[in-house]
């Protein structure tokens, strides 16, 4: 497991037709391979660091070390739970949202990231027009193109 202090990590899965889908932004504070840490199962997802990052290895070696911890233990569960957050709002857009919806809704969400007043925010919000279908899990063309005749 990692503790994030410098650097964004992006959480991904990939399709088997190779569809990526971004799923969790890590930004500093926040930590990474914690899921595979505490149960010592693979993760279905892939981590992929987005900028140079800079990291504090915590060995499972340590594990007591830093369940023991109310300190720790509390960030940890806090990490865990912001993410457990962020895939139960995915799975509502998925079961629930219209494209418009989740577009609309990830658009405000950038947008408030940060800002104490959305109105002074810059235009930019810095994300493609792919990177914005993919977290919408929209896009443009249908996943299996017919073959021409």
């Amino acid at each position: 497991m990692f503790f994030l202090h410098h650097g964004t990590v992006r959480y991904t899965l990939l399709s088997p037709e190779g569809v990526e889908k971004p799923v969790i932004y890590v930004t500093p504070g926040g930590f990474v391979g914690e899921e595979a840490f505490f149960h010592k199962q693979p993760t279905s997802y892939n981590a992929i660091a987005m900028e140079f990052v800079e990291a504090t290895i915590i060995n499972y070696r340590r594990y007591w070390d830093v369940v023991s911890r109310p300190g720790i233990a509390h960030i940890i569960l806090k990490s865990m739970s912001i993410k457990s957050r962020i895939l139960a709002t995915q799975i509502e857009d998925l079961a629930f949202r219209s494209t418009v919806e989740k577009v609309a809704r990830l658009l405000y969400c950038l947008l408030a990231e940060g800002a104490a007043d959305i109105k002074a925010k810059t235009e930019n919000i810095g994300v493609t027009h792919n990177e914005l279908a993919s977290l919408a899990c929209a896009h443009r063309y249908p996943l299996a193109m017919p073959y021409p005749n």
